[in-house]
């Protein structure tokens, strides 16, 4: 509703698309660290008020790739219901989700009343089955409006035939596994890539992620004009999530062939040497 304060891990693509301000939400970053958003710091934020909404990214927070650790779930859940604190988990990148302990909240028991959760079935489980879901009380699925287009009313009806069947003999888990196998063998190869061309001149987390990279150069680097004057390398930069960013970039790998992700490498470092030579330089 309008003048709610939503609250959220930065950098984070709340600041890319725009989307939740338009409607009159009052944004508010939280710092996050390697297990995802500080959520302490929401409640140093003063007393908690009941306008107040947590918005996360259970699964790889866009740009960072940030899972959630069980343990920082855990304290999302406990703070968040202890000061009566509304949840809203977009869960809709949970299949690159690739750590061992990593959420699969479509077939979680115990679900808590205070967290509304949204996602999206894959694309490739069967032709028009791209559907999303959403997760909640009762009292907040009844008052749900139904802002979809309805030309379309048969093909969702049989697509959720398709995915009913897909549930219950199991094929969706199965698909999700194999998925996860997949993205398991293009993550280490990626890393190889971004290691052999960028690996003198940046830092990221290496750990299993199947959906993004962010890279932090190790010297300062003007990304605007990195970004301004690239020819043909698809990136993003960090300045698209946080405004006062000027030392990351995200790349997005699944978006692109293997070939076209190393080309890409390749011309992004050929663009870094010619624009700065002082970041090649040891010391």
């Amino acid at each position: 509703c309008e003048g709610v304060h939503l609250y959220y891990s930065s950098p984070s693509d709340i600041n890319y698309f725009g989307y939740l301000d338009s409607y009159g939400a009052q944004l508010h970053p939280l710092p996050s660290d390697p297990e995802g958003v500080v959520v302490d710091s929401l409640l140093a934020e003063g007393n908690p008020k009941n306008d107040k909404v947590l918005f996360i990214w259970s699964s790889c927070n866009p740009p960072t790739n940030v899972s959630l650790s069980k343990g920082r779930r855990d304290k999302i859940l406990s703070v968040c219901k202890t000061h009566n604190i509304p949840v809203i988990d977009n869960c809709m990148l949970e299949l690159y989700n690739l750590e061992k302990d990593g959420p699969n909240y479509l077939f979680r028991q115990g679900f808590s009343d205070g967290v509304v959760q949204i996602g999206a079935f894959p694309r490739g489980m069967a032709a028009g089955t791209w559907l999303s879901w959403i997760v909640a009380p009762k009292s907040v699925i009844l008052r749900l409006e139904d802002i979809k287009e309805k030309r379309f009313r048969t093909i969702d009806i049989l697509s959720q035939k398709i995915l009913l069947h897909l549930l219950e003999t199991g094929e969706l888990q199965n698909y999700h596994d194999s998925v996860r196998e997949k993205l398991r063998e293009d993550t280490f190869s990626n890393n190889y890539l971004i290691q052999k061309y960028l690996g003198d001149i940046a830092d990221w987390n290496r750990r299993a992620s199947g959906w993004c990279f962010w890279l932090r150069f190790k010297k300062p680097i003007n990304t605007k004009l990195l970004f301004e004057s690239r020819q043909g390398i698809s990136f993003n930069p960090g300045f698209f999530y946080d405004p006062l960013d000027t030392q990351h970039i995200m790349l997005n790998p699944p978006s692109l062939t293997k070939e076209q992700f190393e080309e890409g490498l390749k011309k992004l470092r050929e663009e870094i040497l010619y624009l700065f030579p002082e970041a090649f330089n040891k010391g």
